[in-house]
């Protein structure tokens, strides 16, 4: 894959002076079929992209491209060692790399049908019965849409220090919406999650598994019932957050906030920086059963890879354990720079046109000791929120406010009414810290395109969760 325009990059770095250099080489093809109103379309494209970092006289130099024959490679590594030539005249400090092995492998995920083999027909069938049954679930279902994706991504990863890799991830998501209107009032439901496609690295099976069809039915019927729905009064009350509502929660308020760039100040735009500074390492995060990890290696996730951008192996490390905080998502310059021995293997980008950044693999809320059933059971007043639709947060991740499609009053133990919009407020530590209960059954994949830098790079991002209360939480509805 393109082994002899890597060589020209590493070959031209060196005798320029680089001090260090690695070369990205991407291929991904997408196809994404939709089904809505307006009819059905399919989108099919593939990106062959570039990207030569190095490092001369202490400082970073980056250049990407979309063209890959020789030439081209030779004056993208020639303008990469010119940026870092400019920058060493300007920047105080030196970049120093924690030392990782010498790799020189190869990586495919596993899934039994290749999604991008599947027959078109054949998603389009799938597709369009979903639309229908959600359409005949309710009268005042007016608009609908149903997509599917599906991806392959390769990459050929090349440094100076003699690490070669090769990883390829195949994978797919789907997602069924519908919007119900009646005298000017409109409502969204959305399956299986209302954020993007639910995307992860496994196969066909796992739009099968996912089973839009009958949610579709499921969907509509709260469709309706979200039209007829009253109003939540404000209040302070037990919160109960669904796995697809919790994912939210865990990616903008424990997520973000353990990316180490941001800790040091080395990255603020796209969502600000953090409130967890270096020296916050052993604060009291969040109650005692609250225990998350940020996990690359997770079977089908869709974060999980096996290396890096950086060519580093990804893992599984604790960002807070027993309510702790312990630890940051890293690269080889940040970890270095706190004195840690390895990167966390966190590197990413959205191109070889991007610089790799610190992202979220797969940031997961480990299950606990209840059953979804009990903590209804146990609750005895209290809301019930799913499905993302709004959010709000400072830009140091202090303080936030969200809102679902979706909720229902919880009375005595027992549903007892859907609530329109829902909305609740809180502060990020007081808010963990009132956590008392995660369910250990239903802990499942949520998946995000989460958004960072600037230029803009968005990358799959998952979480794995299930249902957790949380005490004592300001909540209401949208009027």
């Amino acid at each position: 894959m393109f082994e002899e325009q890597v060589k020209v990059c590493l070959d031209v770095a060196a005798k320029m002076g680089a001090s260090y250099s690695d070369v990205r080489v991407n291929k991904i093809h997408r196809k994404m079929l939709r089904l809505d109103n307006r009819g059905s379309r399919v989108f099919n494209d593939v990106d062959l992209t570039l990207g030569v970092r190095v490092i001369v006289k202490g400082s970073w130099g980056f250049c990407g491209s979309s063209i890959l024959d020789n030439e081209y490679c030779k004056r993208v590594t020639e303008r990469a060692v010119r940026v870092a030539r400019a920058a060493s005249a300007v920047n105080k400090s030196k970049v120093t790399l924690t030392e990782e092995p010498t790799l020189n492998e190869r990586y495919s995920n596993n899934f039994i049908k290749h999604p991008l083999k599947v027959e078109d027909q054949e998603i389009y069938d799938l597709l369009d019965t979903a639309v229908k049954t959600l359409k005949e679930s309710g009268k005042r279902i007016k608009s609908f849409s149903a997509t599917f994706q599906g991806f392959e991504e390769e990459k050929l990863i090349v440094t100076s220090e003699g690490t070669c890799v090769q990883q390829k991830l195949v994978g797919c998501g789907s997602s069924i919406q519908g919007w119900a209107t009646e005298n000017g009032n409109m409502v969204r439901r959305s399956y299986p999650q209302s954020l993007g496609l639910n995307l992860a690295t496994k196969g066909y099976e796992w739009i099968q598994e996912v089973d839009l069809i009958n949610n579709a039915t499921r969907i509509g019927c709260e469709l309706e019932e979200l039209l007829d729905a009253r109003c939540y009064p404000q209040g302070f009350s037990d919160l109960l957050l669904a796995d697809d509502m919790l994912a939210l929660q865990i990616h903008e308020t424990v997520g973000h906030p353990t990316e180490l760039d941001r800790a040091l100040d080395m990255e603020w735009d796209f969502a600000g920086s953090t409130f967890l500074t270096p020296e916050k390492v052993g604060l009291k995060f969040g109650s005692n059963c609250v225990n998350v990890v940020a996990d690359a290696t997770i079977s089908g996730g869709a974060g999980s890879y096996y290396f890096d951008d950086e060519a580093v192996k990804g893992k599984k490390v604790d960002l807070i354990k027993d309510g702790v905080f312990v630890g940051y998502q890293t690269s080889r310059e940040t970890a270095a720079l706190l004195g840690l021995s390895k990167s966390s293997g966190g590197m990413r980008a959205m191109s070889g046109l991007h610089q790799p950044l610190v992202r979220m693999s797969n940031i997961n809320l480990l299950a606990g000791d209840w059953t979804r059933e009990e903590i209804i059971k146990d609750t005895k007043q209290g809301l019930l929120i799913t499905a993302p639709l709004m959010e709000i947060f400072d830009q140091r991740r202090r303080t936030f406010t969200f809102s679902g499609e979706i909720g229902w009053r919880i009375k005595n133990g027992e549903i007892a009414g859907v609530v329109k919009e829902p909305i609740y407020s809180g502060q990020t530590l007081n808010f963990w810290h009132n956590c008392d209960a995660i369910a250990k059954d239903g802990w499942t994949l949520f998946s995000s395109g989460c958004g960072k830098g600037r230029p803009h790079q968005t990358v799959r991002v998952g979480h794995y969760c299930s249902l957790a209360r949380f005490r004592n939480v300001l909540s209401r509805c949208f009027e």
